[in-house]
Formats: structure tokens, sequence, C-alpha cells
């Protein structure tokens, strides 16, 4: 809940792909070192992200006219 922050961060320099660094809690927080301890939390945190990757390749693909075709990725006609 802290919002989306763009900064160079070392990680993520020179990706030639779209790439995001997830903070998903703090161990230094009590509750979040407590959440991050249950597997069933890191599931749920593990979906989330998936659902979100996979949204955002949607929209991205769509703007640069990608389809998904029967036989995989292809270029828009």
């Amino acid at each position: 809940a802290r919002g989306v922050k763009q900064a160079p961060f070392v990680v993520l320099m020179g990706a030639a792909m779209p790439a995001a660094l997830i903070e998903i809690g703090f161990l230094s927080n009590p509750e979040d070192e407590g959440n991050l301890g249950s597997s069933r939390h890191r599931a749920a945190v593990a979906g989330s992200i998936a659902r979100a990757v996979e949204a955002f390749a949607k929209r991205y693909d769509a703007r640069r006219g990608v389809i998904k075709g029967v036989r995989g990725l292809q270029a828009a006609r």
C-alpha cells in the first residue's frame, strides 16, 4: 500500500524487458515477519503477483500488437 515508486535500482538496470522489484514485507516489522512465515500468506502473495504479471502482459502485448494464437504468440495482422 506504499504505492508505485520509480528509481534506478541496480538489480533492474540493463533489463531488456519490463521488470519490477516487488517488496512484500519487512522482517523488521513483527506482523510482516509472522505473515511471511505462513505458507498460506506466501501462496496468497504469489498468486496475487502472478495475476498482476498476467494482466500486465496482456496489456503490454495488446499495445505492441501481439495476439495469442493457437500456436503461441503471433504478430497482429
